[in-house]
């Protein structure tokens, strides 16, 4: 990895899905400090990526359940927005 250059690193760090585990443990290792700040601010967007889906899925719950016993079709109701 260190002969890649911190752009080019950058670019491969924005496509999240192209990074294994093998080059996370590379840029690790690499000791230029603009590596380590955009390893980090991966890091951070990872986790929050991670977050949100594990979120999702929380709130899918109810509908996957319902699908799994046969339901085509769930239906809500929302208040939001209701006028006076």
């Amino acid at each position: 990895m260190k002969d890649k250059t911190i752009a080019e690193i950058k670019h491969m760090l924005t496509q999240l899905e192209m990074v294994s585990q093998e080059d996370i443990q590379l840029l690790k290792s690499d000791q230029r400090k603009g590596v380590q700040k955009l390893l980090s601010a991966y890091e951070k967007r990872r986790m929050t990526r991670e977050r949100l889906n594990a979120r999702y899925d929380e709130m899918c719950q109810i509908e996957k359940t319902w699908f799994a016993k046969g339901c085509e079709y769930i239906a809500g109701v929302d208040e939001a927005g209701r006028g006076p």
